[in-house]
């Protein structure tokens, strides 16, 4: 069977953004081993959940099922296990006693913050024999392409969360689909 110039194109590119982010995750996961007590037994799913904590103003479970998109028992059973281990905190909200809040311990902000300078340490490596045009074009590529696919699929129920935790601001997807997006409804702000 022959492919078509642009299904052939196509999926070299997907097979290329897909290489890029396998490893990109395999990045980070060593950097977390770095920085993260082996018995902690964190994930890349953990430092993630930690991370909107820290600055997306998901302050409840529900809010992180919501951005995470699994369900309350399931984002309840990693949260209970960051409280565990002294990471995250969880209180009864005042205004609902069935809804519990959520915020970073002292232990959790620090693991962050060990974690986000390995990582930037570990990019500049990478990145530094690129010059930041280059990176920007492509940033601008990937972006065009993103939103030639979004359009063709129709609106999306409730707010984007698309970026996860490589949210930047301004989001030039979330501005050509005119999608609100699910950190500023949260806090308002960049991270």
């Amino acid at each position: 069977m022959v492919r078509s110039e642009g299904l052939r194109l196509f999926a070299g590119f997907l097979g290329s953004a897909s290489f890029l982010a396998e490893v990109g995750e395999r990045l980070l996961a060593r950097q977390l081993a770095k920085v993260s007590d082996e018995e902690l037994g964190l994930t890349l799913a953990h430092v993630k959940l930690l991370t909107m904590v820290r600055w997306s103003g998901c302050e409840t479970v529900s809010d992180l099922a919501l951005f995470l998109g699994v369900t309350p028992a399931a984002a309840s059973k990693s949260v209970d296990r960051l409280v565990q281990r002294g990471l995250l905190r969880r209180s009864t909200s005042l205004d609902d006693r069935r809804a519990h809040l959520l915020a970073l311990t002292d232990a959790g902000g620090r693991l962050l913050e060990a974690y986000d300078e390995a990582v930037g340490r570990a990019l500049q490596g990478l990145f530094g024999v690129f010059v930041t045009p280059e990176l920007v074009a492509a940033q601008e590529v990937l972006d065009r392409i993103a939103v030639a696919i979004a359009e063709g699929q129709g609106p999306v129920e409730g707010p984007c969360s698309a970026c996860a935790l490589y949210r930047r601001d301004p989001c030039g997807v979330r501005v050509a689909l005119e999608r609100r997006c699910f950190f500023e409804e949260r806090k308002g702000g960049a991270p």
